[in-house]
């Protein structure tokens, strides 16, 4: 879906992630724009949940056709990437627990 780079910021003086979403449909003048709409509205939602285990946004935006979203950046790696192996699947329960545990989480409240 897209390429996460690491990359610098200035205002908090640290390392953030930014991924840039690469889907041949953005580029697309009919579809481009609805899923730009889709994108930015599931980082609107993305961006106003507060759990310990869902990534916070910092921003989101657009450049040229590529859409992009800023995260606080993990310095963990492949934490996941074992497990998108067809023969190495989390348990079910594992699943069902962290889905549980993400959907508790709450909308941040406005400033």
């Amino acid at each position: 879906m897209g390429i996460v780079y690491q990359g610098y910021n200035h205002f908090t003086d640290s390392k953030v992630a930014i991924k840039v979403v690469m889907l041949k449909s953005l580029k697309d003048n009919e579809s481009g724009k609805r899923y730009r709409k889709i994108f930015f509205n599931e980082v609107c939602a993305a961006g106003m949940l507060k759990h310990l285990n869902i990534m916070e946004i910092l921003d989101a935006g657009v450049d040229g056709s590529d859409c992009y979203i800023v995260m606080k950046l993990v310095v963990e790696r492949n934490i996941l990437k074992s497990f998108c192996q067809a023969d190495n699947l989390l348990p079910v329960e594992q699943v069902i627990e962290t889905v549980l545990k993400c959907s508790s989480a709450q909308v941040r409240k406005s400033a």
